[in-house]
C-alpha cells in the first residue's frame, strides 16, 4: 500500500471508532510511523511504504481507536510553545492551563526586579506551569514542583532537561516537602467532583490518572487544603493562583477569602469561562 492508502485507511478506521479527530490524528500517526515530517509525506505519499512500517502504522491505529489519548501515544504535546513528553503518568496539559502561566509571568512583570523569585507548583505533573514560567520569566525564578506520584516527577524531571531548567523536584502530598516561604504558590489540582468522573471522555476516564482528576465530593477538597495551608509558606505580597473548573470562581474565592487573602481576582479563559483565581497574601491582614 501507498502511504496515501494508509492515511485514507487510517482515517476510516478512526472515524469508525468514533475519533472526533479522525483525519487529523491518522496523519500524526502516520508520520510518526514513517518518521518524517508532513513536507516528506507530501513528496512520497505515491511510494509503497515498507512492510514493518505499515505494521507499526496499524498498530499505533488500533491503540487510538481504543481511545488511547494520541499524546500518550505520541509521547509528547504542546503547551506555551514547548514540546512536552507525556505519558499515562501525568495528565496532558491543556491550553487553559496556559491562562495560569499567563497570570503569573503577568505578575511578575509588575514586579521589581531583583533578586530570584521563589516559586513552588502544588500538583505539578508534567511539570508544565513550573517549568514554563522557569523559561519565560522576565527574572530569574527558583522553583520547586511537588507531587505526589513519583512517577509524575520523573516525567517532570524528563521536561526539565528538555526545556534546560533545574527545579528542585519533591514528592509529597501538595504543601508538605515545602520549606520556607514563597513568592508564588501555583497548583492546578484535582477539581472534579467524583461523581462526574464517569461522564468524562473515554480518552479521560480510561487513560489520564485518576489521582490527578479526582477532587472528592464536590471537587473543592485540594482548594481547601491550599487555602489553608498557603499562608504559612508564603511571603508578604506572595501570590496563590490556581486553575480552577469552570464553575467554581465564587466557591473558590470565597475559600481565599475567609483565609485572609486579599486582591482576589478571577481569570478567564479565550472561551471566556472562569479559569483561574489568584489572591495576595498580606501578613497584617492575615492577622486582622
Amino acid at each position: 500500500m501507498t502511504w496515501l492508502d494508509l492515511f485514507k485507511e487510517g482515517t476510516r478506521t478512526l472515524r469508525e471508532a468514533g475519533i472526533e479527530e479522525a483525519e487529523n490524528d491518522a496523519r500524526e500517526l502516520l508520520l510518526a510511523a514513517g518518521r518524517m515530517s508532513l513536507g516528506v509525506y507530501a513528496m512520497k505519499h505515491m511510494e509503497e511504504a515498507e512492510e514493518d512500517e505499515a505494521q507499526e502504522y496499524h498498530a499505533l491505529l488500533a491503540r487510538r481507536a481504543a481511545h488511547e489519548p494520541l499524546q500518550y501515544i505520541l509521547g509528547r504535546t504542546w503547551f506555551f510553545g514547548y514540546e512536552f513528553f507525556v505519558d499515562e503518568r501525568v495528565l496532558i496539559p491543556r491550553y487553559d492551563t496556559e491562562v495560569l502561566v499567563d497570570a503569573v509571568l503577568g505578575w511578575i512583570s509588575r514586579k521589581e526586579q531583583g533578586a530570584p523569585l521563589r516559586m513552588l507548583d502544588l500538583c505539578t505533573g508534567s511539570g508544565c506551569v513550573l517549568l514554563t514560567v522557569m523559561r519565560e520569566a522576565a527574572c530569574e525564578i527558583d522553583g520547586t514542583g511537588t507531587d505526589i506520584s513519583q512517577g509524575a516527577l520523573e516525567v517532570a524531571s524528563l521536561n526539565a532537561e528538555r526545556l534546560g531548567v533545574e527545579p528542585e523536584l519533591l514528592q509529597g502530598d501538595l504543601l508538605s516537602p515545602a520549606e520556607g516561604n514563597y513568592d508564588i504558590i501555583t497548583a492546578n489540582p484535582p477539581y472534579i467532583p467524583t461523581d462526574v468522573i464517569p461522564t468524562l471522555s473515554e480518552e479521560v476516564r480510561n487513560h489520564e490518572p485518576l489521582l490527578a482528576l479526582d477532587g472528592e465530593a464536590d471537587g473543592l477538597h485540594f482548594y481547601r487544603r491550599i487555602a489553608a495551608g498557603a499562608p504559612a509558606h508564603l511571603k508578604d505580597g506572595g501570590l496563590l493562583a490556581m486553575e480552577i473548573g469552570f464553575d467554581q470562581a465564587e466557591a473558590v474565592s470565597a475559600l481565599l477569602k475567609e483565609e485572609g487573602f486579599s486582591e482576589i481576582g478571577v481569570v478567564k479563559d479565550l472561551a471566556g469561562l472562569d479559569r483561574v483565581v489568584t489572591g495576595i497574601w498580606r501578613e497584617h491582614a492575615g492577622q486582622a
